[in-house]
């Protein structure tokens, strides 16, 4: 999630992170040209509805998860996390996009400025590490939930060999809260990039500008921290889970090979167990025991044999063993798929998103297909977050079954409130 950040400004007297202005300026509002338009269109509009879109999603999933059902697994208490993060990352994200559409900008001396006042410069230099934190954080979430799938389909025995706790909880709480203590130590040294301007126009009121400070954009250590950043919180985690989602798939494949392999030979060897005993087999071995001078003796005819009990035949028992594997199958399924589309869609939010963040804050890129780019880009991201409940719903049947229950309940809820009241109603109020 980037920000545009306009260039260093002349340097004046520096107090801290705030740059007071030294001469005045000449200063007129500008017209709307293209970029304006651009902004109008991407962060007015698009962004906002995906946002939305996306916050509603995640408050209802985290309704969802909040069931009795949810609470064991491992894989939905990540969800929750990914669910707070998202609604975090798109709430501060859209409302600072939304806000910036409704200023204005002024040129001053040749530059073309957007003014502020002092609160919202310190906000814009606090949101842009904070909102890639939450960004990096959802990544590291992603991660864990990728690695703990990881874990179960390469050592499972030694998973149920553990303690119950240690199963339930298996130090989840505290890879959350590293990550999110990770995420923001990575990102707080933004904010040491950027300073605060002052501007003091000839006409009209001083007004305050964001930009990067110079000396960190003209040396060595801020394009390397960039480089860095995005090599630590995109590339190394969207390497390992696609590392990951890779072995899953393979074992996952190869182990379906090897069950299937094992129930077709136990089928078999059931069916020849079969079809080889012999059919007077139960009938001689039922008169090897019979007297036959007791029988000549008797004058009454022997008791008849009891009723055998019903018995399952051994074709019931493989065809549910059967069922229960593949239930159980497509339960690996829809868990391989949500994984796999999770990190499809942050593997292609993190490649735009890298790249403008290298071009902005390393290159200063600031022409017209730049600011295209950076919308397309932006817009992405905020799409990848508003899908992350949708993947859930869709891949996980629980998950699915629980929310349209939850949407059901909600509808007969507005019928009713909406229903007209019946006759009989209306005959009873009347005798009232």
């Amino acid at each position: 999630m980037s920000e545009r950040i306009p260039a260093a400004p002349p340097p004046g007297p520096d107090v801290g992170m705030l740059v007071y202005c030294d001469h005045l300026e000449n200063c007129s509002w500008s017209e709307p040209d293209a970029q304006s338009r651009i902004s109008i269109i991407s962060y007015r509009y698009c962004y906002p509805t995906i946002s939305g879109v996306g916050i509603v999603g995640s408050l209802l999933l985290l309704l969802v998860l909040r069931d009795a059902r949810f609470g064991g697994a491992g894989v939905y208490t990540y969800l929750r996390c990914l669910m707070l993060s998202d609604s975090a990352a798109l709430t501060m994200a859209g409302a600072t996009f939304l806000a910036e559409t409704w200023q204005t900008y002024v040129d001053c001396d040749g530059r073309r400025l957007q003014p502020r006042s002092r609160a919202e410069a310190i906000w814009r230099i606090v949101f842009v590490p904070f909102a890639n934190a939450m960004v990096g954080f959802s990544m590291g979430v992603t991660l864990w939930m990728t690695y703990d799938r990881y874990q179960a389909v390469r050592v499972p025995h030694e998973l149920w060999r553990q303690r119950q706790p240690e199963r339930r909880c298996g130090g989840r709480p505290l890879r959350i809260a590293a990550t999110l203590f990770v995420s923001l130590a990575l990102h707080m040294p933004q904010t040491l990039g950027y300073h605060v301007v002052e501007h003091c126009p000839v006409e009209g009121d001083t007004f305050y500008t964001v930009s990067l400070i110079h000396g960190a954009a003209s040396g060595w250590v801020w394009p390397f921290y960039q480089w860095a950043l995005q090599v630590l919180v995109r590339w190394l985690p969207a390497a390992v889970v696609l590392y990951c989602n890779s072995y899953i798939i393979v074992a996952i494949k190869r182990r379906e090979r090897r069950v299937q392999a094992i129930a077709n030979t136990m089928s078999q060897q059931c069916t020849e167990s079969v079809t080889r005993r012999p059919r007077g087999e139960s009938s001689a071995s039922s008169c090897s025991g019979v007297s036959l001078v007791g029988v000549c003796e008797l004058p009454r005819p022997p008791a008849p044999p009891p009723s055998p009990l019903p018995q399952r035949p051994p074709s019931a028992s493989v065809d549910s063993a059967r069922r229960q594997r593949q239930r159980r199958q497509e339960a690996e399924h829809r868990m391989e798929f949500l994984l796999a589309a999770t990190a499809a869609s942050y593997l292609v939010s993190n490649c735009l998103q890298s790249a403008l963040c290298i071009l902005e804050l390393v290159y200063e890129q600031r022409d017209l297909g730049f600011q295209i780019f950076r919308a397309i880009a932006n817009n992405v991201e905020a799409l990848n977050f508003c899908l992350d409940f949708v993947y859930a719903i869709v891949f996980v049947r629980q998950i699915r079954d629980v929310f349209l229950c939850r949407i059901q309940q909600v509808v007969s809820v507005f019928q009713s409130i909406l229903a007209p009241p019946s006759k009989a109603d209306v005959a009873n109020n009347a005798d009232q």
